[in-house]
């Protein structure tokens, strides 16, 4: 008996399996840019309450850069329920913000969600010490 496949026949499933192995991945890839897409542009509604910036060059008016707060942080705040306290090092060294301290480049954030008084200790200067008051949401 003589085989009248040819090597283009045989080939066929070959090729059909790729063909839907890049479909497949195509549709994969499309529906993750999708997802991101949609992650970029949708808004959690998330509250921001606070954020404190340490500016570029703070440390240099200062004498000690994590002793010394380089900004002015208040020592009473209040926040709404689900509000954040952000506090970002813009700063090219190491700073201090109230009893916070941050590395270069480094942001705290801080969500508070359950109503009460908070105390955040200063070990450095007692009167940088900070009382955060978190209230219930208003609706």
């Amino acid at each position: 008996m003589m085989n009248t496949n040819t090597d283009t026949e045989r080939d066929i499933p070959n090729r059909r399996g790729r063909t839907i192995l890049i479909a497949s991945g195509l549709l994969l890839v499309i529906a993750v840019l999708s997802l991101g897409g949609i992650a970029l542009l949708w808004d959690g509604g998330e509250q921001e309450g606070m954020i404190l910036v340490i500016p570029p060059g703070s440390a240099a008016t200062l004498d000690y850069p994590t002793i010394d707060s380089a900004i002015e942080v208040p020592t009473d705040m209040v926040f709404e329920q689900g509000d954040i306290l952000t506090i970002r090092n813009d700063d090219s060294v190491a700073n201090r913000a109230g009893p916070w301290v941050l590395a270069v480049g480094e942001s705290l954030r801080m969500r508070f969600d359950t109503p009460g008084e908070f105390f955040y200790l200063c070990a450095v200067d007692a009167t940088e010490s900070v009382t955060v008051t978190v209230v219930e949401e208003s609706t």
